[in-house]
C-alpha cells in the first residue's frame, strides 16, 4: 500500500509487503487502517500488516554477551520501536526495528569474532606449550 515516505513527508512511498519500493507520488498518504483483531490492537502494525519484531530481548542479550556499544545502541533503537508502536506509528516502528535489528547482528558478529579469536589463541597456546604430545 501507499504510506508516507519515511525519506520525505511530502511524498507518498509503497510499501509491497516487506520493503520500501523505489515507487514514489506526490502528496502525502494516510495509512490504511490496521486489523486490530490480527495485532492485538489497533494502530500497531507497520507496513505490510504486522507489528514488527523489535529486537529488544535480542539487543540484551548481545549487551551482555560482550558487545555493549553495538548492544546498547540496538536496545535504545528496540526502546524507541516499542514507543512508537505504542503510540500506533507503524512506519517509524518499522525503520526504528530494523535499526536495533542491524546493530544487535552488528554486535552478534564482533561476539563470534571474539569467540573464534579466543578458542584460536588458546589452540595456538597449547600446540606452542608441548600439550600436543598427549
Amino acid at each position: 500500500g501507499w504510506y508516507p515516505d519515511p525519506q520525505d513527508a511530502t511524498q507518498q512511498r509503497y510499501w509491497d509487503g516487506s520493503t520500501w519500493t523505489e515507487h514514489t507520488a506526490t502528496g502525502t498518504a494516510r495509512a490504511p487502517a490496521t486489523n486490530a483483531a490480527a495485532t492485538g490492537a489497533a494502530g500497531t502494525t507497520a507496513p505490510g500488516g504486522t507489528a514488527p519484531d523489535t529486537w529488544t530481548w535480542q539487543s540484551i542479550v548481545v549487551t551482555i554477551l560482550c558487545c555493549a556499544p553495538f548492544g546498547v545502541a540496538g536496545a535504545l533503537n528496540a526502546g524507541r520501536a516499542e514507543q512508537a508502536l505504542r503510540s500506533g506509528d507503524g512506519v517509524a516502528a518499522a525503520k526504528y526495528a530494523n535499526q536495533a535489528k542491524k546493530w544487535t547482528l552488528w554486535g552478534l558478529g564482533v561476539w563470534g569474532l571474539v569467540v573464534v579469536g579466543y578458542i584460536a589463541f588458546f589452540l595456538l597456546v597449547i600446540g606452542m606449550s608441548g600439550f600436543s604430545d598427549f
